[in-house]
């Protein structure tokens, strides 16, 4: 009986790490968000950076978001080419179909606003997007470490 229940276990165990991958991954109608990750920090905002791909047959406009139990708001940020200026908001964004973007620190990114706790690496923050066309989708951004340079399971496949 043991060797069948350690024999189930072992079968089990390899199914349940890619569960885990689905939280790294947020799809809605061949709209999909990849890798969202933070850093590390204190309360108040945090600036998110992800992937997004749209293998859908139209045109996706992210008009904004929220963070799920709180009174934030998430804004699209430009990176100014100048060194010394504040990040630049951008009206709503399109992401045309068949294209793939990647929000980073050097680029565009998302600030989201009303984090109410701290963040340690290993923690999760859970973001709300909204798309016009596709509804809103629920982003689990992963906390990285304060001076991560990327998602620490940036180049797997989802």
């Amino acid at each position: 009986m043991l060797r069948l229940t350690l024999a189930f276990a072992l079968c089990i165990l390899p199914t349940l790490g890619f569960a885990e991958d689905d939280d790294h991954l947020s799809e809605v109608d061949g709209l999909r968000i990849l890798h969202a990750w933070t850093r590390a920090h204190q309360i108040g905002t945090a600036d998110v950076y992800l992937e997004v791909e749209n293998q859908s047959n139209r045109d996706a406009k992210l008009t904004g978001g929220d963070v799920h139990e709180g009174d934030g708001e998430v804004v699209i940020l430009a990176q100014p080419t100048q060194a010394n200026s504040s990040p630049v908001p951008l009206p709503d964004f399109i992401f045309p179909m068949g294209s793939d973007f990647i929000f980073d620190e050097d680029g565009v990114f998302l600030r989201v606003s009303g984090v109410e706790d701290e963040l340690e690496e290993g923690d999760e923050l859970e973001i709300h997007l909204a798309f016009d066309g596709f509804g809103e989708l629920v982003v689990h951004v992963e906390v990285e470490s304060e001076d991560a340079k990327n998602h620490s399971h940036a180049g797997h496949n989802h």
